[in-house]
């Protein structure tokens, strides 16, 4: 199991964002909701979920994330090491955003 709460980081990134690039807090909230989901066929589900709770933790609508992963048996941590992605299909994540 894995917690995040905030306090204060993630919405901090979104001011600095939005000043590197000459933009509203609020849009480069929207632009990383977008990258979130547009990196899902790429990363998978799973991944695309814990991206997209983090930014609504950016964007205030949330202000801790725990994360469970249930782990395969037998589960080979070098094999994983070595190819993450083709392990990633057989983790179970589940996710509690507050």
């Amino acid at each position: 199991m894995v917690a995040y709460a905030d306090e204060g980081m993630l919405p901090r990134i979104a001011t600095e964002m939005a000043a590197q690039e000459g933009i509203s807090e609020e849009q480069a909230i929207s632009e990383a909701w977008a990258q979130a989901r547009q990196l899902g066929p790429l990363l998978g589900p799973q991944v695309t979920k814990l991206m997209v709770g983090m930014v609504d933790i950016m964007a205030g609508k949330a202000q801790s994330l725990t994360v469970n992963v249930a782990l395969p048996d037998p589960f080979m941590l070098n094999q994983f090491i070595l190819n993450p992605m083709s392990s990633s299909e057989r983790l179970t994540f589940t996710f509690e955003l507050k």
